[in-house]
């Protein structure tokens, strides 16, 4: 992205126009706070379009390891198994956090260096190193805020959940505090990590500030750790229903009650991105129709407006989004097989075909409502600014048109768990490519062979029943395999 920045932006008033948009109050609550438009270069551009979202993915890949590595190897059993040997109490949660630091450096390192040798004046080797450290030191803290959350609860979803409300709760007071009071903002850590201004004044205090606070979470986690039985966890269960429902007990409710938490979160973040993205369609024509990169990422402006151009393109990549808690829904059980607790099921008069069936029918039915909310979430923002409006029909076209190819990235998990689930993680490897595909083809004028292998190349800009049909069918045959092949093969193989 980096590389490409100089060429989106090719001359400063391209660069003024994006300026004036990101001062958008939208925009800066998406981003943060933008800089003087006069002060623009590509790399500001660069880092005020990436770099928070690149802070909250390092921070999700944080809390994922750390849960894995702390929580959930406890509730599996492998940490008993360690500690039955001549090993301290806190031998695993160090383990971990040597793991994270090791991690987080090296990819602090490898972007500093990736930015630093690029050919342009604007990246400079000192921002260079700082929007590494940026990204390595918000990972860092929330690595401590999940060692800290792994002895609070006794589950690893108790875990995530705690660890991913603290970042969807710095989000908010980040997003609240850029807009409206700057002092509020400081009380998150993704506000201290906008504040760094990289490209720009390039601050360094932020950095520090993580560091400590780190070190401080870090140091917490450690004491309540010596403080907690093993498989248990400091905060107080609530206890359950006395008598399960009558949803409950039935396949379906019991899929929902395991698999509700992710869905309701995917379907509320998709939801409000989107809004996001619905307030800023307003400054579309006035600050960007001149531009010529628009031509290479938005090739048929020439029979469309620029609004509903951006619109197709905006549908395509968020509903590569809506995929991911898709086929969360078939790796979730290809994880149940891999720990153990399907064969307590499949003891009961229950079949592999009705349980994957459950599985797949949940993943189905959560697509169409996801991308009826990304609809509704741009529509109605976008009705308030825009003098044009689209109407609201022509935004659920849009979203619709993208259900058969999430439904075959569905389809392509099924299949790889009934015949090759050894290498389940190859799904996440076709929905990155989908991703870059749908984002930089154009752009990058990748071979029409390359593109064609991305589903979502072949998705229609409108409604045309052939390529539609095709998709449904390929999915249809993709999923019919993939149950038999499940059926037939032995589990945990």
């Amino acid at each position: 992205m980096a590389y490409v920045y100089p060429m989106i932006y090719e001359n400063q008033s391209d660069l003024v126009g994006l300026g004036i948009t990101m001062q958008n109050p939208a925009m800066t609550a998406m981003l943060g706070p933008a800089q003087s438009p006069s002060d623009y270069t590509a790399a500001i551009a660069f880092a005020g379009e990436m770099l928070l979202f690149t802070a909250i993915g390092m921070a999700v890949m944080n809390i994922l390891l750390v849960s894995t590595t702390t929580r959930l190897d406890e509730e599996e059993g492998r940490l008993e198994l360690v500690q039955s040997l001549p090993v301290g109490k806190l031998s695993y949660t160090t383990a971990s956090t040597l793991l994270m630091l090791i991690l987080n450096g090296v990819i602090t390192i490898v972007i500093a260096v990736g930015l630093g040798v690029m050919d342009n004046a604007d990246f400079t080797w000192e921002a260079s190193l700082l929007y590494g450290a940026v990204l390595g030191s918000t990972g860092l803290f929330f690595s401590g805020a999940t060692i800290v959350a792994a002895q609070l609860s006794e589950t690893t979803r108790g875990t995530r959940g705690i660890a991913f409300t603290v970042l969807i709760l710095s989000y908010i007071i980040r997003a609240v505090g850029d807009v409206s009071n700057e002092t509020l903002s400081l009380f998150s850590p993704l506000g201290w990590t906008v504040r760094t201004e990289v490209f720009a004044t390039n601050e360094w205090w932020p950095i520090i500030g993580l560091a400590v606070g780190s070190v401080i979470l870090i140091g917490i986690g450690f004491i309540l750790n010596r403080r907690r039985d093993i498989f248990q966890g400091l905060l107080p269960q609530r206890p359950g229903r006395k008598n399960a429902s009558w949803f409950l007990k039935t396949l379906p409710g019991f899929v929902w009650s395991q698999e509700k938490v992710k869905l309701i979160s995917w379907a509320l973040g998709i939801f409000l991105i989107a809004a996001a993205f619905g307030a800023i369609l307003g400054d579309l024509e006035t600050y960007f129709a001149d531009m010529d990169i628009l031509q290479a990422f938005l090739p048929n402006l020439d029979t469309a407006t620029l609004t509903e151009e951006f619109t197709r393109l905006l549908f395509a990549i968020m509903s590569l989004f809506t995929g991911i808690p898709a086929v969360t829904m078939i790796t979730s059980l290809k994880h149940e097989e891999d720990i153990g607790r399907l064969e307590n099921i499949y003891s009961r008069s229950v079949s592999r075909t009705k349980l994957l069936l459950t599985y797949y029918c949940i993943g189905l039915v959560f697509i169409a409502i996801m991308q009826l909310l990304m609809a509704i979430g741009i529509y109605y923002p976008a009705s308030l600014v825009m003098d044009e409006p689209l109407s609201l029909v022509t935004f659920v076209e849009m979203a619709l048109l993208y259900v058969p190819s999430i439904w075959f990235l569905l389809s392509l998990a099924t299949f790889i768990l009934g015949f090759i689930p050894k290498v389940m993680q190859l799904i996440w490897l076709y929905l990155t490519f989908s991703f870059i595909v749908s984002y930089l083809g154009e752009l990058m004028e990748f071979p029409e062979w390359l593109n064609n292998l991305s589903v979502f190349y072949h998705t229609p800009v409108e409604f045309d029943g052939f390529p539609l049909l095709v998709i449904i069918v390929v999915a249809i045959v993709l999923s019919a395999l993939g149950f038999i092949g499940y059926n037939r093969r032995d589990l945990k193989n």
